[in-house]
């Protein structure tokens, strides 16, 4: 779900399911319920979490992520201690 800006006009042509709003007319568009409140939300939490100064552009998709586990395990309910440590022995098996 995106606004109408021009840079994604394409997106469905290129295989993504696309909705959009036109936030000239309202912020959550009638027909289709499209509205774009998540992804700004996440945006700028993320935004205040990861750009608080001092990261360099070619880290910044380890923080992404960083932030997004954090988000999920704090989502879940999960202990975060416990959530990397079984996440760790997920991915590095023995």
């Amino acid at each position: 779900m995106t606004d109408e800006w021009l840079a994604y006009r394409n997106l469905s042509q290129i295989g993504f399911n696309h909705l959009t709003v036109n936030h000239s007319l309202n912020f959550i568009d009638p027909l289709t319920w499209a509205n774009t409140q998540r992804i700004e939300s996440n945006w700028n939490a993320m935004k205040k979490k990861v750009c608080r100064g001092g990261i360099r552009r070619e880290d910044l998709d380890l923080h992404l992520c960083e932030y997004l586990w954090r988000r999920e395990v704090k989502r879940s309910g999960r202990d975060a201690f416990e959530a990397n440590i079984r996440d760790i022995a997920h991915i590095y098996p023995i």
